[in-house]
């Protein structure tokens, strides 16, 4: 994830870019990963949970919590 809201997966093996997915925002946070999804707050306070496909990455939800975080 880069501070423009461009989250980059990447293969371990070679470090290939598999897919790229734009979130809407500011980040500076560390997004925090459970089983296969992701979870990360922009600057704005608007959560996103990501579904971390093989083949693409997901929005599957989000929340604004109302506050700057």
């Amino acid at each position: 994830m880069n501070r423009g809201g461009v989250l980059t997966c990447a293969s371990q093996e070679d470090g290939k870019r598999i897919w790229q997915l734009r979130l809407e925002g500011s980040f500076s946070g560390s997004p925090v990963i459970g089983g296969d999804h992701l979870f990360i707050f922009n600057e704005e306070g608007k959560g996103f949970v990501v579904h971390l496909g093989a083949n693409k990455g997901e929005i599957v939800g989000t929340h604004a919590l109302g506050e700057t975080i």
